[in-house]
């Protein structure tokens, strides 16, 4: 009887996980098959035109389909390339895609590389000036430099920052103009190009960096400013916090700030050694002969070095020196630092 009682436990347990499997095996077949569906299942939907950058791996094209409201979930989307083996074969571009369209069919169209058009990719180094970058989107056939930096000086941009910089600066976008690696159709035009590079600066400068910089009493302008002058100096990125730390000290004391970066600046091109005339030049933008920052940025910071002023490194230092190797020798004196330059030029 016991027995008996066992065996009928036993396949009432069985029948349970068997229905269990079942569903759950259900549940998973519709789930897929949402996943596999369009996002408008109604096959309506407006086209969207994305640009798929250069070397993007499956994460970074899911991310930027599932930001434009094409699929339904980005790491199905990555798994879905894997199954099809298409990682490797996704091709880069401007394409014109639909949320009508399945994660499948996006994917056979990436393969495909129907684009629409072709783009200019270009990549604008942290610490470019406006000049050099007007050369650099020159050299790549999408800009008249001179209309470029016509509209630097005096082009109409929807960007409330624009009305923060003061009058007095060589060039009015400098330092707004965001280094990164952008995708541009090569009849894009002067001004859609400045727009983009503004709206990505826009997007970098969160409320928390500007919230920041009014905790350090400084203007948004003051700070890209600092910023830029920190991304001239540091060449290794573990410094930038303390070289924005050895800044801020200086600023607080009243201090000249002695940036052998803001020199370079002046003279336009770059000078392998300083002499201590060229720390002599008429300048607004000498700060060996002026105390406080310069009228304005230098170059274009990029996000470390802005995210170093903003939140720079609590430090005793007041002076450092560039070694030989890159890298710099901080000093908390003048004594210090005299014979921290007596070592590098040795």
């Amino acid at each position: 009887m016991a027995a008996s009682s066992t065996v009928q436990l036993a396949r009432r347990y069985l029948v349970h996980i068997v229905i269990g499997i079942t569903a759950a095996l259900l549940l998973l077949t519709i789930g897929i098959n949402n996943l596999l569906a369009p996002v408008a299942v109604d096959g309506t939907g407006n086209p969207v035109r994305v640009v798929i950058p250069s070397g993007a791996t499956g994460g970074t094209i899911a991310r930027i389909l599932a930001e434009e409201g094409l699929i339904k979930n980005e790491l199905f989307f990555r798994y879905l390339v894997r199954w099809e083996g298409a990682e490797a074969k996704l091709k880069a571009g401007e394409y014109e895609l639909s949320p009508a369209m399945a994660p499948k069919e996006i994917i056979d169209r990436l393969v495909q590389g129907d684009i629409v058009q072709d783009y200019v990719r270009v990549t604008i180094p942290e610490g470019y000036t406006v000049p050099q970058i007007a050369d650099l989107l020159a050299e790549k056939g999408l800009i008249d430099r001179g209309r470029f930096l016509q509209l630097v000086q005096e082009g109409a941009f929807d960007f409330d920052f624009i009305g923060e910089i003061p009058d007095g600066v060589d060039y009015r976008l400098e330092g707004y103009l965001f280094p990164d690696t952008y995708y541009f159709t090569p009849e894009a035009g002067e001004e859609a190009v400045i727009d983009r590079m503004l709206q990505r600066f826009a997007d970098v400068i969160n409320p928390e960096i500007r919230e920041r910089a009014r905790e350090l009493g400084m203007s948004l302008h003051e700070l890209i400013t600092l910023a830029s002058i920190v991304e001239r100096e540091a060449r290794l990125p573990e410094e930038r916090p303390i070289i924005a730390g050895v800044f801020h000290r200086r600023l607080q004391l009243g201090w000249k700030l002695e940036s052998c970066a803001t020199i370079q600046y002046i003279l336009g091109e770059p000078k392998e050694r300083l002499l201590t005339e060229d720390t002599r030049i008429p300048s607004p933008y000498n700060t060996y002969l002026h105390t406080g920052l310069p009228p304005g940025p230098i170059a274009a910071p990029g996000e470390a070095a802005i995210r170093a002023t903003a939140y720079p490194e609590d430090t005793e230092y007041l002076f450092f020196c560039a070694d030989k190797d890159g890298s710099h020798i901080f000093s908390r004196t003048l004594e210090e630092h005299n014979q921290a330059k007596k070592r590098v030029q040795r």
